[in-house]
């Protein structure tokens, strides 16, 4: 969530706000939110295996 954050105020303002000016170039702007959202996705997924093996653990203890 930061990175998207980071990405996203440096499109919306232009110049950059945290972490001793990273991103600095719209490029750059770019590749932190699309890291963001690859990041986000990844974790999702993640969770969702997780919680998918959970329940079928489950399953197969009531069974």
């Amino acid at each position: 969530m930061l990175l998207i954050a980071l990405g996203g105020s440096t499109l919306v303002t232009g110049s950059p706000l945290l972490l001793l000016g990273v991103p600095r170039t719209f490029l750059g702007a770019i590749a932190c939110i699309a890291a963001g959202f690859i990041l986000v996705f990844w974790a999702l997924a993640r969770i969702l295996v997780a919680l998918a093996s959970h329940a079928q653990l489950r399953q197969q203890q009531h069974s």
